[in-house]
């Protein structure tokens, strides 16, 4: 029950680092001695310190000998951008290490845990896994299947529709439920639209108006439509993917000079394209929309997880459908959500799970 207790505190600590360690892990770290916490550290930003490390420096010498150290996440055993945190844990004295799980990284898997056993330190992993997991599950994902983790996020009416025939959106859930949903983009590196939704809309796709930590801006424009003007140009974190032979090079100049990316595609090939989206170093995307772009996702079974808003409002047959997925032909062949949660804003609803 204490080494429970102990980790659960470790996961509210590594909370800490969020929107900062991407494509890094959250870790929070805990030094112990006789049952009291003598020290905490967490992971602050990719390349600073490991939350072991930081613990290890906040504690005396004289306290870390013989002390118990716990962390949500196995240390790692490899030089990266920090040296290995086995070699600072059995340099320090620290007699026991408790671990919530073990790190997917193949660099690391088991090896970390191996290294200290090695050194005569004492190890237990496992402690509330499932939680773990969760926590970093955008690493965990991108790190085993070598593609962001996808996060698809949904408003629609009651009859099932995200805006009406003529694209008109504004607004279908009430204020309560957008606070919250722009609360959630700073959980994210990225945040994904189609071009419709830019051209209909125009959004910010922020965080809030004065936030300094907004997401990367991902626009699917496979024909090179975006107005030059648009918000999401408002500073360089930006990434326009779209088909080369659709590039014209007086726009592709003047986006250029805002100092963004453009990836040219061959071909919108979606798992081409995460891919590439991978290798630039991002590992998480909620795609906000529109339609077409949602059901690409889902068609091609990309989605980690969804958040689907529901509004008590009717906005007719011809409204535009928030989803147009394939038949299916049994119902044991349905996408099912997992973990599903429910939270009401009002006379709102999202219910949230993983695919």
């Amino acid at each position: 029950m204490q080494d429970e207790i102990f980790i659960k505190k470790c996961l509210q600590i590594a909370k800490k680092g969020k929107n900062k360690v991407a494509p890094n892990p959250l870790v929070g770290a805990l030094i112990v001695r006789e049952g009291k916490i003598i020290s905490e550290g967490y992971h602050h930003k990719c390349g600073d310190n490991h939350a072991e490390v930081e613990a290890i420096k906040n504690a005396s010498k004289n306290d870390l000998i013989g002390s118990t150290l716990y962390c949500n996440l196995e240390p790692c055993n490899h030089q990266g951008k920090t040296p290995p945190c086995t070699k600072t844990i059995i340099e320090s004295g620290i007699k026991k290490v408790i671990i919530g799980q073990k790190d997917p990284n193949p660099l690391v898997f088991g090896k970390g845990i191996a290294q200290l056993k090695k050194n005569g330190i004492s190890v237990k992993c496992g402690v509330l896994e499932p939680q773990c997991n969760f926590l970093n599950r955008h690493f965990i994902e991108s790190t085993i299947a070598k593609k962001p983790y996808i996060h698809l996020k949904l408003a629609a009416s009651l009859d099932g529709k995200i805006a009406l025939a003529n694209g008109q959106s504004k607004w279908i859930t009430n204020e309560a439920a957008r606070r919250y949903s722009r609360k959630k983009r700073e959980n994210f590196q990225s945040i994904l639209v189609g071009i419709n939704t830019i051209l209909s809309d125009n959004p910010n796709l922020g965080i809030s108006k004065n936030s300094k930590n907004d997401p990367i801006r991902i626009i699917f424009d496979p024909h090179f439509k975006i107005p030059i003007n648009s918000q999401v140009f408002r500073d360089n974190k930006f990434i326009i993917v779209t088909l080369k032979k659709h590039i014209t090079i007086i726009k592709q100049k003047q986006i250029l000079q805002k100092k963004g990316q453009i990836l040219k595609m061959q071909d919108f090939n979606l798992k081409k394209i995460l891919k590439k989206i991978f290798n630039l170093g991002i590992n998480s995307i909620l795609v906000e929309g529109g339609a077409r772009t949602a059901n690409e996702f889902l068609t091609h079974n990309l989605v980690n997880e969804i958040d689907y808003y529901i509004s008590p409002i009717f906005l007719g047959e011809k409204g535009i459908n928030a989803f147009n997925l394939p038949q299916i032909s049994t119902i044991k062949k349905a996408k099912y959500l997992k973990q599903v949660k429910i939270k009401h804003f009002g006379d709102n609803i999202l219910i949230s799970g993983l695919l």
